[in-house]
């Protein structure tokens, strides 16, 4: 999938979680952003890591998933371009509740 170039302010104006916020308020955010570039299948974060960041995609997709019965991996859905994830850490201070890859 071909993603077109977006602006960090554009993204977070899209984000149900920023939704309605005041223009100067989502440069304010926006100016806190940095991109990040992350390799196929590198772990974004592990499950009980510090909830210390908010994420979104900008291009490829990101799979979260969380460890079952036994160890067993269990997926529980894919985020893709324009999704967020992190911020119910992020929020409440709690560490990570599932692992992003």
């Amino acid at each position: 999938m071909r993603v077109l170039p977006t602006t960090t302010r554009t993204l977070i104006e899209r984000m149900s979680l920023f939704h309605g916020l005041a223009h100067p308020t989502i440069a304010r955010i926006a100016a806190l952003a940095t991109r990040r570039v992350f390799e196929d299948d590198a772990v974004v974060f592990m499950r009980g890591d510090p909830g210390d960041s908010l994420y979104a995609v900008v291009s490829g997709r990101v799979r979260i998933s969380a460890s079952g019965r036994g160890g067993k991996e269990v997926f529980l859905n894919i985020m893709e371009p324009g999704d967020a994830f992190g911020e119910i850490a992020l929020l409440d201070g709690s560490p990570r509740t599932a692992q992003r890859r």
